[in-house]
């Protein structure tokens, strides 16, 4: 028989039993905040531990890029270098120089035979002679230095060609150095035959024969019996000091001088009063 009095005590637990209830189901809703939190901030410090680690791989593949750049840059560079290096050119005969094709860049060695500004007067022109061969060097602004014959130069420059005449061009004065320290040692002219002149292109030579024409600035020559074979132009330039007042048809005369091809003709270039002289060549 139930009285209010177990009513009230069921009543009484029931309420106990609610709250109970209720305590722990807040207490399970506080853990699960609880876990909810600590999974977030877990996330969250995982995501922050991937975008810095991110970030990091990022910057060390940039300084990858970079230092791989800064290799692939400098290796060109030192490519460029060899290359560059390898381009240039090797001391060579003057002979070779001299077969080489218009533009070719080449570099010589040989002993002056014409002084500097002898045939001009702006020091433009000198000529250079070795075993092989010689040639005319010509600096087109002119200002080379006072190169005297017998001085033993090292040119660099471009090979060109000017009526069949072949000279170096330098492309600055540095390009012309001297390089004896000594005593200049000119060199001893060799003895030829006209027939032969063109062999002899850009060499100091002599030549013996009878002058069979005077014209303004120069004389033809022959060492032929046959007139019209044999011949040399003697070419004179007002610089060298060489009057025409002792030449005359008929005589007969040792010329020394420099051979330098114009065109299809062979000219000998003298360079002082007594390159020509009355008489044979002397042995």
């Amino acid at each position: 028989m139930q009285t209010k009095t177990t009513f009230r005590n069921r009543a009484l637990f029931g309420g106990l039993a609610l709250l109970l209830s209720a305590l722990l189901t807040t207490q399970s809703s506080a853990q699960t905040a609880v876990a909810t939190a600590a999974s977030t901030a877990a996330a969250t410090s995982a995501m922050g531990t991937m975008a810095a680690t991110a970030a990091t791989m990022s910057a060390t593949s940039d300084a990858m890029i970079a230092a791989t750049t800064s290799a692939t840059n400098a290796a060109t560079g030192a490519a460029t270098s060899v290359g560059t290096a390898a381009a240039a050119p090797i001391l060579q005969t003057i002979q070779s120089a001299r077969a080489a094709a218009d533009g070719a860049s080449v570099l010589v060695q040989g002993t002056v035979t014409v002084a500097t500004g002898l045939f001009d007067d702006t020091a433009r022109s000198l000529y250079i002679q070795d075993a092989t061969g010689g040639v005319n060097v010509y600096f087109n602004k002119g200002g080379l230095p006072a190169f005297v014959e017998g001085d033993t130069l090292q040119v660099s420059g471009k090979m060109l060609t000017f009526a069949n005449h072949r000279e170096i061009a330098p492309a600055a004065l540095d390009a012309v150095k001297k390089l004896n320290t000594d005593a200049p040692k000119p060199l001893t002219p060799v003895l030829i035959h006209s027939a032969d002149g063109m062999t002899y292109a850009g060499q100091l030579v002599r030549i013996q024969g009878m002058i069979l024409s005077v014209a303004a600035d120069y004389f033809v020559l022959t060492d032929s019996a046959d007139v019209n074979q044999g011949n040399v132009n003697v070419y004179i330039y007002d610089t060298t000091g060489i009057g025409f007042n002792t030449i005359a048809a008929q005589q007969n005369v040792c010329v020394t001088g420099i051979v330098d091809p114009y065109n299809a003709a062979v000219e000998i270039l003298p360079r002082h009063p007594d390159d020509i002289q009355t008489g044979n060549c002397p042995k």
